[in-house]
């Protein structure tokens, strides 16, 4: 009996230690645009925007960066997150405004 006991111990501790937490997959494509409402009632299928290189992705837990990645040149990002906690993700692209400036004056 004290064999079984110390064995199915042994067995429930090894499994918490090897044991994976569960993780979300966050992953998509960054397109140009603006965002809209979505209707259910129109079915037209619109043309897809063109997607966005040289972006830089944030994802904050509260007020803390978790992790930051760049968008690949395809647009494409993805990222694993913990499950059950709340992010807030935020997308940045810079330009030059120096290009700008010059049609001003």
């Amino acid at each position: 009996m004290k064999k079984l006991v110390t064995t199915l111990v042994t067995f429930f501790i090894c499994a918490q230690l090897f044991a994976q937490q569960a993780q979300v997959m966050f992953y998509g494509y960054v397109e140009q645009g603006q965002i809209e409402s979505t209707s259910t009632s129109s079915k037209k299928k619109k043309k897809s925007a063109p997607k966005l290189a040289q972006v830089k992705m944030y994802v904050y837990s509260g007020s803390e960066i978790i992790s930051t990645a760049d968008v690949r040149e395809t647009g494409f990002f993805a990222t694993v997150l913990p499950a059950g906690k709340s992010y807030h993700i935020v997308f940045e692209k810079r330009i030059l405004l120096q290009e700008f400036r010059a049609r001003l004056h």
